[in-house]
């Protein structure tokens, strides 16, 4: 079973190619599950998708998958209590079976990962209980993203601790130009002095 992309689409995180093992139950108002991860310095990347192999979501009796994106541009927290919501929707896919299958979800508005931001990718349930299923290893990263850990919430995300269980997801996003981000430390003086010598060296050439 193979995930359809788009060909300039990067894979941020994946380990779908990974066994297909028992996963964590996602439920309505109890059980969810977060992962973390983080964009390096010099690094962005637009979000394209996220497809999670799931196990009984089956929308036409009712299950609904809720995704969240927390960031944490301090990089501090260890679950997604310690950052901040984001103000972003996911298109979901439909299902008429219980059947063990990938399902991607896409953001219904332009989403940027940026540098120097931790990010929890938080996977709820808005109606209904199924499984996010395993993959018996931890998600590969991308050149410029590192993967931190699972983290699991048993009471609606009052409180999470740290999971073993490694469940099967896909992110996949399209690099970006990082914004220059004007360095004070550096100073009016520097930046103007390296004018004048990119000047000099124009008029020699």
């Amino acid at each position: 079973m193979s995930v359809t992309k788009p060909v300039h689409a990067l894979d941020l995180l994946n380990n779908l190619n990974g066994a297909d093992i028992s996963g964590t139950t996602i439920e309505t108002g109890g059980r969810q599950k977060a992962a973390g991860f983080q964009i390096l310095p010099d690094n962005a990347f637009v979000l394209e998708s996220i497809t999670l192999r799931l196990e009984d979501y089956n929308t036409d009796a009712g299950d609904r998958a809720l995704l969240q994106i927390y960031a944490d541009s301090s990089r501090s927290s260890i679950s997604p209590n310690g950052a901040v919501l984001q103000s972003l929707a996911f298109n979901n896919p439909m299902s008429i079976s219980d059947d063990i299958g990938l399902f991607t979800f896409t953001p219904t508005t332009s989403f940027t990962f940026t540098q120097n931001t931790r990010y929890w990718l938080l996977v709820d349930a808005a109606a209904g209980v199924y499984e996010w299923r395993g993959s018996g290893f931890n998600p590969t990263p991308a050149s410029g993203v590192a993967f931190r850990d699972y983290q699991i919430s048993f009471d609606n995300g009052a409180r999470y601790d740290r999971s073993n269980t490694t469940n099967a997801f896909l992110v996949t996003g399209r690099r970006v130009a990082v914004p220059f981000e004007f360095n004070s430390g550096l100073g009016l003086g520097a930046l103007i002095a390296t004018g004048v010598v990119v000047r000099r060296r124009a008029k020699k050439s």
